[in-house]
């Protein structure tokens, strides 16, 4: 069925650009008893289509077409013979252009998927070695305090374990983390993904993000200002879930300084603005437009833009879901310090 579908968008697009170019022939013919721009315009027609579809199979059948419309129609002659010639000529200069310009357009989009597929690839090589690296250091520091633990339980004090413990679990989020991005970001980029769209209420959405991230982040406060009308949102809540919790996450990791984190909703309309903010260092000068470049136009990561903490793969993970949903995500610095992420969802329609 799917490899149906271009086929028949071509058709379509054909098709609906030849009975376009007809009709308008017609009224120039018949009502302005203008003849000299029918085959010109056929001519353009076929252009369109060569532009529009692939391959060469359309705008061929579409310039045969358009000849047989051009002399059948409008100027056929009495005379078989100068009908023919008529005919002929119509058809080889309506040919040619069609494949001069599929020939052209099939060559520029040939060296756009190679050019394409070659960033992919050097984009890619660049994700494995972030991602090696990231995986590489928590694994390591996991690896060596259950070795210590193991090897020499009886030589730590209790409190010695505890902290063990403790970083093998603060390894052990960072990587759930960077597994959790890293398949965001596969079904994210993936050309046929389908979101899972449900109505979502929003107090549930951030009661959720609220508690994960006071599980995670219990020193630093969150502060929460949410519309107390009831409001639904059509999203994949999972995936807007981990957008927040990234956003809160990447404050509380970069914010040096920060005292106050606010995740702020308002309602605009049909739309529902969320914002969040911290009163820390704020974002690079020089980076300000470039926080969330790598998934602009790529479906993988420039390790330039990479933390420690895997924060520069969670913010491009966060770009690349909120765009699937269909809006922006945008980072700024505020007047009175700190950072602010922002994006915008449309409420339920049967609200």
């Amino acid at each position: 069925m799917k490899k149906l579908l271009p086929i028949v968008k071509n058709i379509v697009v054909s098709a609906v650009i030849i009975i376009v170019v007809y009709w308008i022939n017609v009224f120039l013919k018949f009502t302005l008893h203008i003849n000299s721009m029918i085959p010109m315009l056929y001519v353009l027609g076929v252009f369109f289509i060569a532009i529009c579809t692939d391959g060469y199979i359309y705008s061929i059948a579409s310039a045969a077409v358009s000849a047989f419309l051009v002399n059948h129609m409008f100027t056929q002659s009495g005379n078989g013979l100068e009908y023919t010639y008529n005919i002929i000529t119509s058809v080889a200069i309506i040919l040619f252009v069609s494949l001069l310009t599929c020939t052209v357009t099939t060559t520029i989009k040939k060296q756009r998927r190679i050019k394409e597929a070659s960033i992919r690839e050097h984009m890619r090589a660049n994700l494995m070695r972030a991602v090696s690296h990231d995986l590489r250091t928590p694994l390591t520091s996991i690896y060596a305090s259950s070795s210590a633990i193991l090897d020499n339980f009886d030589d730590f004090t209790d409190e010695q374990r505890i902290e063990l413990v403790k970083d093998i679990r603060t390894e052990s989020h960072g990587l759930i983390r960077l597994v959790e991005n890293l398949l965001s970001v596969t079904k994210i980029n993936n050309e046929n993904v389908e979101l899972t769209m449900t109505d979502t209420v929003l107090e549930e959405l951030i009661d959720s993000v609220a508690v994960k991230y006071n599980r995670h982040f219990p020193e630093m406060p969150l502060t929460l200002d949410i519309p107390e009308e009831f409001v639904s949102i059509p999203m994949d809540a999972m995936l807007i879930e981990q957008v927040l919790f990234n956003l809160l996450e990447n404050s509380v990791v970069h914010g040096v300084g920060m005292t106050e984190l606010i995740l702020r909703v308002t309602l605009e309309g049909d739309e529902v603005n969320f914002d969040i903010r911290d009163n820390g260092c704020g974002l690079p000068k020089d980076k300000l437009d470039k926080v969330f470049y790598e998934y602009h136009d790529s479906t993988l990561v420039n390790t330039d833009m990479i933390s420690r903490r895997n924060m520069g793969i969670g913010l491009s993970v966060c770009y690349a879901i909120i765009k699937a949903h269909n809006s922006t995500l945008s980072a700024e610095n505020n007047s009175d310090g700190g950072a602010s992420f922002k994006f915008s969802l449309r409420r339920s329609k049967n609200e």
